[in-house]
């Protein structure tokens, strides 16, 4: 058995209260945590009835594996551990994301999820968000709204794609991301009143303020779609072979 030390043993022996064990890497969390299952299988707990997460899967099978020899060694004199040992495979002991989609399996009618849903790797995640960052910019420069017009012409494309995977980022820590964006957007929206000015170029001859007519854009080659102007990882153009004509009326 090793040699623990005070606050080691203390993080074994506590029970009936929230703990947090905070130390280095290579300290001996894992051994700890192992010892602590032990020290409640012995007492009389019920490996089933336990729950035991970890961040990532190597971490979670390295879990199982240790108490599976630990549970293996102790189970030659002791019968009542010898039948944890045979309920482990049906321990929860594995990653917080892989505990959730259980849970959400079983109650997919409750959050009206799909039964059939996986965790996503890294790797397939990636590649989901690039596609959609993608077509997401491609519909903003082939149509502009007032205000993706002026998110343009504020900002460089790298700019404008950063912010994007960000605010992601951020919506995916909210309960409720969604509504949580809309609620904000209403908030910028009563807190400025304003009109949204009119567009930098518009395409009908409307009057201005000074009595001049609009301006109209022509353009030598058309405009350059974001995949035409991507090439990643450099920074983007943001110019095209544009001029504008205009007359008093």
């Amino acid at each position: 058995m090793p040699d623990w030390t005070p606050k080691q043993l203390a993080a074994i022996q506590a029970r009936n209260r929230s703990i947090l064990v905070s130390a280095a890497a290579g300290s001996g969390k894992t051994t700890v945590l192992i010892e602590r299952v032990m020290s409640l299988l012995r007492a009389g707990a019920q490996i089933d009835r336990m729950l035991v997460v970890t961040f990532t899967r190597a971490a979670a099978s390295e879990m199982r594996e240790r108490l599976q020899k630990a549970l293996t060694r102790e189970a030659r004199q002791d019968r009542a551990l010898k039948k944890q040992r045979d309920l482990l495979g049906s321990a929860d002991i594995s990653t917080l994301h892989q505990f959730c989609i259980k849970i959400i399996r079983q109650h997919f009618q409750a959050v009206e999820a799909d039964p059939m849903g996986r965790v996503g790797d890294e790797g397939l995640l990636k590649s989901l968000l690039d596609r959609a960052v993608e077509e997401e910019m491609e519909l903003l420069y082939a149509a502009p709204d007032p205000d993706g017009q002026q998110l343009i012409d504020q900002y460089r494309d790298m700019q404008i794609d950063d912010m994007l995977r960000r605010l992601y980022t951020f919506l995916r820590s909210q309960e409720a991301p969604w509504a949580w964006m809309e609620g904000h957007l209403a908030q910028m929206d009563a807190a400025d009143p304003r009109p949204a000015p009119p567009p930098r170029w518009p395409n009908s001859a409307s009057p201005w303020p000074s009595g001049r007519t609009a301006p109209r854009a022509t353009c030598a080659t058309p405009r350059p779609t974001w995949r035409q102007r991507r090439p990643w990882p450099g920074s983007w153009s943001k110019t095209a072979a544009c001029r504008r004509t205009g007359r008093r009326s």
